[in-house]
């Protein structure tokens, strides 16, 4: 047989065997690509996993992790496809024994797994995680614990204590005025606010939480990492209002009480928990 035939056939030779170890990429694509959350969460503990770049080697993905407040971020790693049918990606995290794997199951649903070689814990149904987190921040130098692994759907998922009435701090009316207020990423904010809560009386010395200033009942929400994070006020006749913190700093105001409607009153209570979180922000 001639060279270039022996070439050729060789070229296509290798050409078929590419293609069967290779998954089709416009299929894997559809399969990946997108925004993914995870499911069983409460807000204030989320993650959002978002997937692009996808090709029949693997797929670019960011993540970003709550707890409270944003606690860590990965930021456009590459994951690998493991698997000649493209169900299963591995990222290695440079310079440790640590991998990240993402399988698509049955369900078209995502299960995302961290594992460190270094770490050795027996899950319980009391502490899943906290071993595992612990490392995770450690290898990549998240500012709070959180854990990467956990089950994703793309698209939206409904929350744990998905407002104020589910998570027992305000009563159902009240709860639902203040979401219809404001648009869903403030009150999934404001629930992230209130990953911890307390209710606040007007003086150290009063045994009764009520303020009879204002004519009703005050709330401080705060997080893991971060003390002031909002207020809701309940007010006696059913009304409510809210100072809300944004993870860039400023703060924005809600309320449907006839007397503290438009922001250019605010209940004392608001002005003087301001005053507590701007010393907060300063230190």
């Amino acid at each position: 047989m001639k060279n270039w035939v022996r070439r050729v056939l060789s070229a296509v030779l290798a050409m078929v065997l590419l293609l069967a170890v290779l998954p089709a990429t416009g299929c894997v694509k559809d399969d990946w690509e997108g925004t993914w959350n995870r499911t069983g969460d409460s807000t204030f503990s989320r993650a959002i996993l978002r997937i692009r770049d996808v090709n029949n080697k693997g797929f670019t993905f960011s993540m970003t992790l709550y707890n409270g407040n944003i606690a860590g971020r990965l930021t456009q790693l590459r994951a690998a496809f493991i698997d000649r049918a493209g169900k299963v990606a591995e990222y290695e995290v440079p310079d440790s024994r640590a991998t990240i794997t993402f399988t698509l199951n049955e369900k078209g649903d995502m299960d995302v797994l961290f594992y460190d070689e270094a770490v050795s814990f027996t899950e319980t149904e009391d502490n899943p995680y906290s071993s595992s987190s612990s490392m995770e921040t450690t290898v990549f130098g998240f500012d709070a614990l959180v854990f990467i692994t956990g089950q994703f759907t793309r698209g939206e998922v409904e929350y744990i204590n998905g407002n104020l009435y589910e998570a027992g701090v305000l009563n159902e009316e009240q709860s639902a005025a203040l979401q219809e207020m404001m648009p869903d990423e403030v009150h999934t904010r404001l629930l992230d606010c209130f990953q911890l809560w307390e209710v606040v009386p007007p003086k150290p010395d009063l045994n009764n939480d009520h303020d009879d200033e204002i004519g009703g009942y005050v709330y401080h929400g705060s997080n893991t990492m971060q003390k002031y994070a909002a207020i809701v006020i309940a007010f006696d006749d059913g009304s409510v209002c809210a100072a809300v913190s944004k993870t860039d700093g400023s703060i924005v105001y809600y309320s449907n009480n006839h007397i503290y409607t438009d922001g250019q009153l605010t209940p004392l209570p608001v002005n003087k928990w301001i005053q507590l979180y701007n010393a907060e922000i300063n230190k």
